[in-house]
């Protein structure tokens, strides 16, 4: 039963929407593995991206995330990220969503309280790189929306938004990643290119009320 103070939900993605990830990604799988990937290249099933079978992918992310804190410390928070979250607060209950492994938890939350000065107030992950399967990159939020009765999500993956506005879940597909048009988008999934773009979305439908 929802009190009197209740605030609905924002549920944020953190990485390409709150920090900025993938170029970081490249540019470090580029110096593991010699390779000349550019942002363009990046999905979310890096076997094809690299060409590796299963059991290399998985070997990588285990290396990879084993020396996660410099990685995941050092990338750079999303123009307007804070701004934005500061005005939607005074309104919105705000937390993040994330597809990062739990193994992160420590090094995630002090990033966010560092670059966002306790604005996202709690942090769950998805499970769905914990263990790395032929379709791992597949696997949505759903269950993890439904759980957190979210009312809005922001996510840059068509995958998460398409299957939160089945839900009923309001949401937008942040950014202009090439990524972001390789599949069709939900009819009622809203776009943004960045954050103003957010800010006037929600606070329109705010209004709206």
């Amino acid at each position: 039963m929802k009190t009197v103070n209740y605030k609905p939900k924002i549920v944020v993605d953190i990485d390409d929407v709150l920090a900025d990830m993938v170029p970081a990604l490249i540019e470090r799988i580029n110096d593991l593995m010699g390779s000349n990937l550019g942002v363009e290249d990046y999905t979310e099933n890096m076997g094809d991206v690299l060409g590796l079978e299963l059991e290399e992918v998985s070997r990588l992310f285990d290396e990879f995330f084993a020396n996660s804190n410099p990685f995941y410390s050092s990338l750079k928070p999303i123009e307007q990220a804070r701004e934005a979250l500061q005005r939607l607060s005074h309104d919105y209950d705000i937390v993040a969503l994330t597809s990062r492994r739990q193994s992160t938890e420590s090094v995630t939350k002090k990033w966010l309280e560092q670059n966002l000065g306790g604005l996202v107030g709690e942090v769950h992950f998805s499970g769905a790189f914990e263990t790395i399967t032929a379709d791992s990159h597949k696997r949505n939020k759903n269950e993890q929306l439904l759980m957190l009765d979210a009312d809005w999500l922001i996510d840059d993956q068509p995958k998460h938004v398409n299957s939160a506005a089945e839900l009923g879940i309001k949401a937008i597909l942040f950014g202009d990643y090439p990524w972001s048009d390789r599949q069709d988008i939900h009819p009622d999934v809203l776009r943004a290119r960045d954050w103003v773009g957010v800010l006037r979305i929600i606070e329109g439908a705010t209004r709206e009320k």
